[in-house]
Parts: structure tokens; C-alpha cells; sequence
């Protein structure tokens, strides 16, 4: 994965909640699609416990988001939230797996 413009906040430079994008390669594409399709599975066969209703593969498809996105001419990416200092810090490496100060990011 790769992240094409680091850990980023709107118009807040001092926030410690920040939105970094992952750039996805082919593999990770499939992955995420397995991922998809495994969880509406999942949600059709426990929709009764889970939503006090039985739906069909249709009515997850309309609800369920995945965390994976595209638009137009863009690689496709997954999108996350990030705290940089507080109760549950993100912890950061380099690609040669040295930590590092993700105040930074």
C-alpha cells in the first residue's frame, strides 16, 4: 500500500484526527473484493439477528458500503481514520520497519 498524500485534516493543522488514503495494487483490489463479498454473504445469512429482519442479497448490496472506492480515472483506494497523539495513537514505520514519530505524518 501506498499513501499518495500522507495522513491529512481540512482546514485544522493542529488536529490529532487525521484522513489518510492507501493507494491499492491488483492483488489488494481482489482482496478487498473477496472481503465485499464475503460480508454480504455474511449479513444476508444473519440479517434477522443482526437487523431484526430477513433481507435478501439485494437489500445488503443497497446498504453495505465498502471500505474500498474508486473514482473515475483514480487508482482505486481505502480511506481511514488516524489519531496521531492521545488515548490510542497510531503507530508508525518506515518500509525498512524503523519506528518513527507520527507526529509528522
Amino acid at each position: 500500500m501506498r499513501t499518495p498524500f500522507g495522513a491529512t485534516t481540512f482546514n485544522d493543522e493542529k488536529a490529532t484526527r487525521k484522513t489518510i488514503e492507501f493507494t491499492l495494487n491488483p492483488q489488494q483490489v481482489d482482496m478487498f473484493k473477496s472481503l465485499d463479498s464475503w460480508a454480504v454473504d455474511y449479513l444476508v445469512k444473519h440479517s434477522e439477528r443482526i437487523f431484526k429482519k430477513k433481507l435478501n442479497t439485494q437489500e445488503i448490496q443497497g446498504m453495505y458500503k465498502s471500505p474500498m472506492s474508486q473514482k473515475e480515472d483514480f487508482k482505486p483506494h481505502v480511506r481511514c481514520k488516524i489519531n496521531t497523539s492521545g488515548l490510542s495513537p497510531v503507530n508508525c514505520w518506515t518500509n525498512t520497519m524503523k519506528g518513527v514519530n507520527c507526529q509528522r505524518i
